[in-house]
């Protein structure tokens, strides 16, 4: 059976996006900071993922205020805040150049006289409805943080700006951040709960004091939705069947919610037109972060499904841990510092999701054109007809989530690339373009491999600094990349000798021949073997670093040239030694687009507050030289995790494990 006609489809589609196109035809500019910035002040309210020490002074069992509770904050001391280091609040307040907001509570009536850059009136284990979290003892709902607010600009505010005016701007000028509502779904929402009423009640008291902050002056809102509460360890350890895996019944009332909340938010930019809102999918980020939801395990890169701490976590009720819990030593190996809340870490890629990539936060924006769809809901629903139509004539593929992406369960991985993966290969090569002194892999644990990552594999060592003997012992996979070189065999030859692609392979051709064969004795298990493995490329870049001249070369026909070069190379034996390529199977990574989306807007010439993304960690002081290394006399950067590049042409450790999480875990 052929395919249904699809012209009514495309001809409905084309004339309705032409229609919509031509009512704002303005081109979008992409802001160099998010949200305009420049803001006077940030005024914080929600709930335990942004608390930043008001609980401490609360009469409740629900506090931070002891170790290991802010192991890597500011001179490593716990302040309340619900993780080892710092929260999304204060990474929205680093951002826009802001100091971070104090906890209203640990405020003398002189303090708060004084501060006009913002305060924290977040309150943990509290919610959006009244009642919530008081079983645990004294917190702030979100009606008594308004009031706090209210009691601020009355009581401090007014004696620091002397005009109404003066205040008006102010608070106009400011940021009024929301992160609060998910423990109202921890303490009252039931399976036999109704999740629509559910979400519309507490989305009405939502709004309610979103009101009350705009009557107050506020007119720049950052809403955050609710986190996926059913992927969160004090929940699916406990709960889940199979044990590990998330809550799809809770996930999905919170996500109904996050829904309403969405669609409100454009409903009152209508209403407030002066107002302007930034709403954050914080509850996809965190989904993303962890992985497919089916998961029910953790990945070799990040544990996401138990806490740092306790470190030995059974699933009871507690959702913090206690001064007696004892932590894990790294916890930037974890999305959750304790069964409810995020580590630093987690925290930070969300930051750089929200203002570098732009992909977690999003302007609220009200256009007339959106009066459209009311007329054209009967031709959406043909249109959505005729789509289904299309979906259905091929529903053998599965839209279920690989639990380890491409399969996994390699017995080896071979790596042929240039300097962006080469681990030590040119050490052993009469070359200038060398990294085997200080300050590179200063934080590479000893220097030393530290074991299995995302696919349980060691790290591939590099193929020049191995013995004879420990070639015909290795079958967990050999790296080949060698550093300047390229697809083109002359590539970077002008700085020494190096390894281009073809010499590459011929170096693993030559493993196979001298060191494989005597490892698997017959044919049949090499070619298992080699089927078997992953033959990761990262390499081309550097053909156009030394020989694409602006002006001077046309870019077709060199990109034809080059791809033409690199698949001659792919279709080799041994890279298709075990299959035929139409038996081949490939992974794409978009390399590209992540680096420019972590470096933010292309038209920034400054970088943020959070990243570094326009000069190097070594040399510390760099003039745009020519040189694409630094040298072992070269002053480094004392924080690297602050840069995206490490030198003037790789990157940072943070960068390299930033993708790797967007690769494996939010697969995008």
């Amino acid at each position: 059976m052929g395919l249904p006609s699809l012209k009514p489809c495309l001809l409905l589609i084309f004339l309705f996006l032409l229609n919509v196109s031509t009512i704002n035809s303005k081109p979008s500019k992409v802001e160099p900071v998010l949200f305009g910035g420049n803001f006077q002040a940030l005024y914080v309210i929600g709930d335990s993922l942004v608390d930043s020490g008001n609980n401490n002074n609360l009469n409740t069992s629900v506090k931070a205020n002891f170790a290991p509770y802010g192991s890597d904050f500011e001179g490593g001391k716990p302040t309340g805040r619900f993780s080892n280091g710092k929260t999304i609040a204060d990474y929205i307040a680093i951002y826009y150049g802001l100091p971070l907001a104090p906890a209203y509570m640990g405020l003398s009536e002189e303090q708060k006289n004084n501060i006009s850059t913002g305060i924290n009136y977040a309150s943990a284990s509290c919610g959006i409805f009244p009642d919530t979290g008081t079983q645990l003892g004294k917190c702030l709902s979100l009606s008594a943080q308004v009031d706090l607010l209210e009691k601020t600009i009355d009581n401090n505010l007014k004696k620091k700006f002397k005009t109404n005016s003066e205040l008006t701007k102010h608070l106009a000028g400011s940021l009024f951040m929301t992160a609060i509502g998910v423990n109202d779904y921890a303490f009252y929402f039931k399976e036999t709960t109704d999740p629509n009423e559910f979400a519309k009640k507490l989305l009405h008291d939502f709004l309610k004091q979103i009101k009350r902050l705009h009557e107050l002056g506020a007119r720049k809102f950052f809403i955050n939705n609710l986190k996926p509460l059913g992927c969160y360890p004090n929940y699916i350890v406990a709960n889940t069947v199979p044990r590990g895996s998330c809550s799809k019944y809770l996930n999905k009332a919170v996500a109904k919610y996050n829904v309403k909340l969405r669609k409100s938010l454009t409903h009152l930019k209508k209403t407030f037109s002066e107002a302007s809102f930034l709403y954050s999918d914080y509850f996809n980020f965190m989904l993303g972060l962890r992985g497919p939801s089916t998961n029910q395990v953790s990945s070799n890169l990040m544990n996401s499904i138990s806490p740092c701490c306790p470190s030995v976590y059974d699933g009871d009720k507690r959702t913090s841990c206690t001064p007696r819990s004892s932590s894990c030593k790294v916890p930037d190996t974890h999305i959750f510092f304790d069964p409810f809340h995020p580590t630093e870490l987690a925290n930070f890629m969300y930051s750089i999701g929200c203002f570098q990539q732009r992909k977690v936060c999003q302007v609220v924006k009200y256009k007339k054109w959106v009066c459209l769809l009311n007329y054209l809901k009967p031709y959406l629903l043909f249109l959505l007809l005729c789509l289904l139509n299309v979906i259905t004539i091929n529903s053998k593929k599965s839209l279920k989530g690989e639990a380890v992406l491409f399969g996994g369960n390699f017995p080896a991985l071979y790596v042929i690339g240039d300097s962006l993966v080469d681990p030590g290969n040119n050490n052993h090569l009469l070359t200038l373009v060398r990294a085997n002194f200080k300050p590179y892999g200063s934080n590479f644990e000893g220097g030393k491999a530290t074991g299995p990552i995302y696919y349980g594999l060691p790290l591939a060592p590099a193929y020049m600094g191995l013995s004879k003997k420990e070639k015909n012992n290795l079958s967990t996979g050999i790296n080949y990349a060698s550093a300047s070189c390229g697809i083109f065999p002359d590539t970077g030859k002008q700085f020494g000798r190096c390894l281009s692609m073809n010499v590459q392979i011929d170096l693993l051709n030559k493993t196979i021949e001298k060191n494989l064969k005597k490892k698997f004795k017959t044919q049949s298990e090499l070619s298992r073997h080699l089927g078997g493995s992953l033959f990761m490329t990262a390499i081309g870049v550097n053909d156009y670093a030394f020989t694409y001249k602006k002006n001077a070369t046309d870019a077709n026909e060199f990109a034809s040239k080059l791809l033409n070069e690199f698949l001659i190379h792919l279709e080799r034996k041994p890279v298709s030694y075990a299959h035929k390529l139409s038996n081949t199977s490939f992974l794409y990574s978009d390399y590209f687009n992540f680096m420019l989306e972590l470096r933010g807007p292309s038209s920034n010439q400054v970088s943020s507050n959070l990243l570094n993304t326009t000069s190097p960690c070594c040399p510390k002081v760099y003039n745009g030289g020519s040189t694409t290394t630094c040298l072992p006399f070269s002053k480094a950067c004392k924080e690297p995790d602050m840069f995206i590049f490490f030198d003037p042409r790789h990157p940072t450790q943070i960068a390299n494990f930033m993708y790797a999480i967007q690769c494996f875990q939010e697969r995008q």
